[in-house]
């Protein structure tokens, strides 16, 4: 089992991971995607088995932590933990939905806050060679866990710029549209590695 500091959503029968820097909105993103439709399958870690050359992504607690103004924009109930300074949103009946077991990854979008007006507006390709870096920074890996880490290199990684998702629509739009991306309109010609 690995596990990597992410929020996850399930698109269809597959997983996308959400990761990125403490306060960079994977939380957020996440929920805006939940508030479509998509099961939540974890907030902040994300454990991923293994199995051969595939990666299944486990479920964690039906639960997402979230800022006053993610609160607000959703229209959720405020449900302060003063200890965290976060909300506890419960998906259950009354909001969203969680998955329902283990699920094939699809791939990881790695949250980053732009530095430049132009060229870093674009969701980005990692290139194999910097995706361990990034996968590794994001990770609870340490040991043998480390060689296994090396397989999720073969999973579609890109670079989201965070200041970039205006809201859960536009990141599925995005996605679904850019060239050489993995369809988020799962269906059976589907390739998960």
């Amino acid at each position: 089992l690995i596990c990597l500091h992410a929020s996850a959503v399930q698109i269809g029968e597959h997983v996308i991971a959400l990761l990125g820097d403490s306060g960079v909105g994977k939380s957020s993103l996440a929920a805006s995607l939940v508030a479509l439709g998509f099961p939540l399958v974890t907030d902040d870690i994300l454990p991923l088995e293994i199995v051969d050359d595939s990666c299944l992504a486990q479920p964690g607690f039906a639960q997402i932590k979230l800022s006053d103004v993610i609160v607000r924009q959703l229209g959720l109930p405020e449900s302060y933990v003063a200890d965290l300074g976060k909300h506890v949103q419960i998906v259950d009946e009354d909001w969203g939905s969680f998955a329902s077991g283990p699920a094939p990854l699809l791939a990881v979008y790695i949250l980053h806050r732009a530095r430049c007006e132009t060229s870093c507006a674009t969701i980005e390709d990692l290139a194999p060679s910097d995706r361990f870096v990034e996968l590794l920074r994001d990770s609870f890996c340490q040991g043998p866990g480390i060689d296994r880490l090396a397989t999720l290199t073969k999973c579609p990684v890109k670079l989201l710029p965070a200041d970039r998702v205006f809201d859960a629509g536009t990141f599925i739009t995005e996605v679904s549209a850019a060239p050489r991306q993995p369809t988020l309109q799962v269906d059976k010609n589907v390739t998960v590695w």
